[in-house]
């Protein structure tokens, strides 16, 4: 798999599970638990958020560098961390794993620091 289908692929399934996870908090979580459909909801705005940037990736980048391989990578790893660390304290109140939030955040802000460093070729 190359590294635009990779894209594409991440793309997909976060997007998905994006909405899926919007749709839990919204309906199961928002009556009953407001705070725990708020942490879910800044899960799934960040997750639906990457997923948009690497489809975006997947059709603009040309030819594929190093940096933009470095962004995908810290993208893709950031947003998993990141929203599934905060899905897990909204939905099972998993606090514990709240120390590994900022890791996703990180990545997800040298994702962005990476692309920076991206020269087109024309």
């Amino acid at each position: 798999m190359n590294l635009r289908q990779f894209c594409i692929v991440a793309s997909s399934l976060l997007g998905a599970t994006g909405v899926i996870g919007g749709a839990f908090g919204a309906h199961a979580l928002a009556q009953a638990w407001p705070e725990q459909a708020n942490i879910l909801k800044t899960a799934v705005q960040y997750q639906l958020l990457h997923a948009v940037v690497l489809l975006v990736l997947s059709l603009i980048t040309n030819p594929v560098t190093k940096p933009i391989r470095i962004a995908v990578a810290c993208f893709t790893a950031g947003t998993f961390i990141f929203s599934m660390s905060l899905a897990l304290i909204a939905v099972l109140n998993w606090r514990w794993v709240g120390p590994i939030t900022p890791i996703g955040g990180l990545l997800l802000i040298s994702g962005w620091i990476s692309l920076a460093f991206y020269r087109p070729k024309n």
